[in-house]
Protein backbone atom coordinates (compact mmCIF):
# COMPACT_ATOMS: atom_id res chain seq x y z
CA UNK A 1 0.00 0.00 0.00
CA UNK A 2 1.46 3.41 -0.83
CA UNK A 3 1.58 6.44 1.70
CA UNK A 4 1.41 9.47 0.85
CA UNK A 5 4.41 11.76 1.08
CA UNK A 6 4.48 13.99 4.70
CA UNK A 7 3.37 17.41 3.64
CA UNK A 8 3.87 20.37 6.10
CA UNK A 9 6.91 22.31 7.15
CA UNK A 10 8.60 21.10 10.14
CA UNK A 11 11.44 23.09 11.65
CA UNK A 12 15.22 22.24 12.11
CA UNK A 13 18.19 23.84 14.53
CA UNK A 14 21.39 23.13 12.99
CA UNK A 15 23.74 20.34 14.65
CA UNK A 16 26.20 23.49 14.61
CA UNK A 17 23.58 26.00 16.91
CA UNK A 18 22.29 22.96 19.31
CA UNK A 19 24.88 23.70 21.82
CA UNK A 20 24.07 27.64 22.15
CA UNK A 21 20.77 28.73 24.63
CA UNK A 22 17.32 28.37 22.39
CA UNK A 23 16.96 32.42 22.07
CA UNK A 24 20.39 32.08 19.97
CA UNK A 25 19.39 29.11 17.87
CA UNK A 26 18.09 29.85 13.92
CA UNK A 27 15.46 27.60 13.05
CA UNK A 28 15.13 26.69 9.90
CA UNK A 29 11.94 25.80 8.64
CA UNK A 30 11.84 23.08 5.75
CA UNK A 31 9.16 21.55 3.65
CA UNK A 32 9.67 17.67 1.80
CA UNK A 33 10.00 17.73 -1.71
CA UNK A 34 7.24 16.53 -3.56
CA UNK A 35 7.45 14.79 -6.65
CA UNK A 36 7.72 17.74 -8.88
CA UNK A 37 10.82 19.43 -6.93
CA UNK A 38 12.23 16.09 -6.92
CA UNK A 39 11.70 15.13 -10.79
CA UNK A 40 13.40 19.13 -11.31
CA UNK A 41 16.27 18.03 -9.38
CA UNK A 42 16.81 14.44 -11.16
CA UNK A 43 16.31 16.39 -14.40
CA UNK A 44 19.46 18.30 -13.85
CA UNK A 45 21.55 15.65 -13.15
CA UNK A 46 22.19 13.42 -15.58
CA UNK A 47 26.01 11.76 -14.55
CA UNK A 48 27.51 10.45 -11.39
CA UNK A 49 29.79 12.73 -11.32
CA UNK A 50 27.33 15.57 -11.10
CA UNK A 51 28.33 19.23 -9.28
CA UNK A 52 27.55 18.08 -5.52
CA UNK A 53 27.40 21.80 -4.36
CA UNK A 54 25.17 23.04 -7.03
CA UNK A 55 22.68 19.91 -6.28
CA UNK A 56 23.05 20.71 -2.66
CA UNK A 57 22.22 24.72 -3.45
CA UNK A 58 19.29 23.07 -5.27
CA UNK A 59 17.66 21.12 -2.81
CA UNK A 60 18.14 23.93 -0.44
CA UNK A 61 15.74 25.98 -2.62
CA UNK A 62 13.12 23.78 -2.63
CA UNK A 63 13.25 22.13 0.72
CA UNK A 64 13.73 26.27 2.37
CA UNK A 65 10.69 27.87 3.05
CA UNK A 66 11.15 30.25 5.83
CA UNK A 67 13.83 30.90 9.29
CA UNK A 68 13.33 32.46 12.46
CA UNK A 69 15.95 33.99 14.22
CA UNK A 70 18.23 34.56 11.78
CA UNK A 71 20.28 37.32 12.36
CA UNK A 72 23.37 39.08 10.12
CA UNK A 73 26.46 40.89 11.37
CA UNK A 74 25.33 43.36 13.29
CA UNK A 75 22.69 41.20 15.07
CA UNK A 76 19.55 42.27 12.70
CA UNK A 77 16.84 39.63 12.04
CA UNK A 78 16.97 39.30 8.31
CA UNK A 79 13.69 38.37 6.11
CA UNK A 80 13.37 35.35 4.55
CA UNK A 81 11.98 36.68 0.87
CA UNK A 82 10.86 33.43 -0.96
CA UNK A 83 9.17 33.42 -4.38
CA UNK A 84 6.78 30.41 -5.48
CA UNK A 85 6.78 28.73 -2.28
CA UNK A 86 10.71 28.69 -2.05
CA UNK A 87 14.11 30.39 -1.55
CA UNK A 88 15.48 32.60 -3.63
CA UNK A 89 18.52 33.38 -4.92
CA UNK A 90 19.18 36.02 -2.69
CA UNK A 91 17.76 33.79 0.76
CA UNK A 92 20.57 31.17 0.07
CA UNK A 93 23.32 33.52 -0.43
CA UNK A 94 22.89 34.81 3.18
CA UNK A 95 23.21 31.55 4.51
CA UNK A 96 26.94 29.96 5.37
CA UNK A 97 27.50 27.19 3.14
CA UNK A 98 28.30 24.80 5.76
CA UNK A 99 24.84 25.35 7.17
CA UNK A 100 23.38 24.97 3.76
CA UNK A 101 24.57 21.16 3.73
CA UNK A 102 23.45 20.85 7.03
CA UNK A 103 20.37 21.53 6.18
CA UNK A 104 20.44 19.31 2.96
CA UNK A 105 21.54 16.81 5.37
CA UNK A 106 18.35 16.69 7.00
CA UNK A 107 15.82 17.05 4.25
CA UNK A 108 18.29 13.53 3.04
CA UNK A 109 17.20 12.47 6.61
CA UNK A 110 13.78 13.15 6.81
CA UNK A 111 12.93 11.62 3.27
CA UNK A 112 14.78 8.36 5.02
CA UNK A 113 12.78 8.66 7.34
CA UNK A 114 9.52 8.75 5.07
CA UNK A 115 10.40 6.19 3.14
CA UNK A 116 11.17 4.17 6.33
CA UNK A 117 7.56 4.96 7.09
CA UNK A 118 6.30 3.95 3.89
CA UNK A 119 7.82 0.47 4.17
CA UNK A 120 10.35 1.32 1.52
Amino acid sequence: MAIAIRSGVREFIAPSDSSLPADQQTVWLLRPLDVFAAAELADTYTTEDAKWATKALQMAKLALVGWRNFKNEDGADLAFKGFAGRATDDDLRQIPFSVILEIVAEVHRFESLSRKTAGE
